[in-house]
């Protein structure tokens, strides 16, 4: 089961509800970046992901992971969603970051085509221990 993290975020005079699952340390996670190419020709396509702790302040924190993709040949006005595996780790701060930048092949190199950053997309928090006492009883032996 993943716990989700929900909060509102204020736009405007419109209040959204963001939510992003909550993960253990040492859990493996699949990260899925879905791509759509909108170049005039097929093209070999790659991504690498950033992972970072996010911040307080604009921005990201501290990179924690680098993690390329497998390539794949998108068609033109193709999707492809490019997926890497990473192992959550316990930080300073509970919330992730995702940097994702796109590389195709030029015919002679890898070239980066675009990239983005996405702010709190997952977070990891250590477990929190709980219990409740029931009301003790007592029988003859």
């Amino acid at each position: 089961m993943i716990d989700i993290e929900r909060w509102n975020v204020v736009y405007g005079s419109q209040v959204y509800t963001l939510e992003a699952p909550v993960f253990l340390p040492g859990t493996n996670i699949i990260v899925s970046v879905p791509i759509t190419n909108k170049s005039t020709v097929s093209v070999r396509t790659k991504v690498k992901v950033y992972i970072y702790e996010g911040s307080l302040l604009p921005g990201h924190g501290t990179l924690l992971a680098t993690k390329t993709s497998d390539e794949y040949t998108i068609p033109v006005n193709g999707n492809y969603t490019f997926s890497v595996t990473h192992t959550t780790v316990q930080g300073t701060i509970d919330r992730r970051d995702i940097g994702v930048e796109v590389q195709y092949w030029d015919g002679s190199k890898w070239a980066t085509g675009k990239t983005a950053e996405f702010d709190d997309v997952y977070f990891v928090r250590p477990p929190n221990y709980q219990f409740e006492i029931g009301q003790p009883t007592v029988r003859s032996a």
